[in-house]
């Protein structure tokens, strides 16, 4: 039961990791594993783009299909932490520390887009077209 008012007595607020939680999938919405995620103002997860009105929510666990399915007939699990590696044009070891915005599930972009969606900051260059981006500061 949740207390209503100022805690007076100590309270088991049950505690969990927090790293890996499940979210419904949006109606219509296909969400692939490693693929960025984002939750609607429904709060149901779809993959990640540069839209209005998106949180970011993390990186997909696992593939979802809800393509034929009504809102939250598929849930997915959420990675809520990490480093990942995701695709970037023109790469460069001068992008760490710079802010990761999101262009779609797959590909990110340090200057800021359209609706600026940031899913984490670059901390690594294995390539000239990828970048390590920790996810940990702006997951929500």
């Amino acid at each position: 039961m949740m207390p209503m008012t100022a805690l007076s007595r100590p309270y088991d607020a049950r505690r969990k990791d927090g790293a890996l939680l499940a979210y419904p999938v949006a109606a219509g919405a296909r969400v692939f594993k490693g693929g960025l995620l984002a939750l609607a103002a429904t709060g149901l997860a779809q993959p990640a783009s540069d839209a209005a009105g998106l949180i970011f929510a993390g990186v997909a666990y696992e593939s979802a299909d809800n393509g034929a399915g009504a809102a939250g007939a598929a849930t997915v699990r959420v990675l809520k932490t990490g480093v990942f590696s995701y695709a970037k044009a023109n790469a460069a070891q001068a992008d760490v520390g710079k802010a990761a915005f999101v262009v779609d599930d797959s590909t990110v972009a340090t200057a800021a887009t359209a609706d600026s969606l940031a899913c984490g900051i670059v901390v690594g260059v294995p390539d000239g077209t990828h970048v390590q981006v920790r996810i940990d500061a702006r997951v929500n």
